[in-house]
């Protein structure tokens, strides 16, 4: 991986009225295109987990590996098939992407997408996050 750097992560996530703000240090990489942030969970929430965000021209694919594994692909108009596992079992996720804005050659850079969640096969809410990175 080349050009490797640490940013300031700045998550918000919005579902049914509710507001999650969190901030985290993780390291941006460019590589072949695309560009790779990797993180640290808090351990509270996820146990000792580390989440790659890859950011593709067109797609946005999240992957979480450590006590907590799961992967999630965000594209326009589609609905896409991921996972989420855990000691105590696994869930099969759907995503149906309504809208995704990449912005990577702004300052700060940022990413929005907005996507319906399918838990098993049932509806589990719409979702709007927000990342923008900040140089530190």
């Amino acid at each position: 991986m080349t050009d490797k750097r640490t940013v300031e992560l700045h998550i918000v996530s919005e579902t049914g009225g509710e507001r999650i703000e969190r901030r985290v240090k993780a390291d941006l990489y460019d590589k072949a295109g695309d560009v790779y942030l990797r993180y640290n969970e808090e351990e509270s929430q996820l146990g000792r987990t580390v989440t790659t965000v890859k950011i593709g021209d067109k797609q946005l694919r999240i992957i979480r590996h450590g006590d907590t594994r799961s992967e999630q692909t965000f594209i326009p108009s589609q609905r896409l098939r991921g996972y989420y596992e855990t000691a105590q079992g696994a869930m099969e996720l759907y995503t149906e992407t309504k809208q995704l804005r990449i912005k990577l050659q702004e300052q700060p850079a940022s990413v929005t997408w907005r996507y319906d969640l399918y838990v098993s096969g049932d509806y589990a809410g719409r979702y709007k996050l927000t990342m923008t990175m900040f140089d530190v």
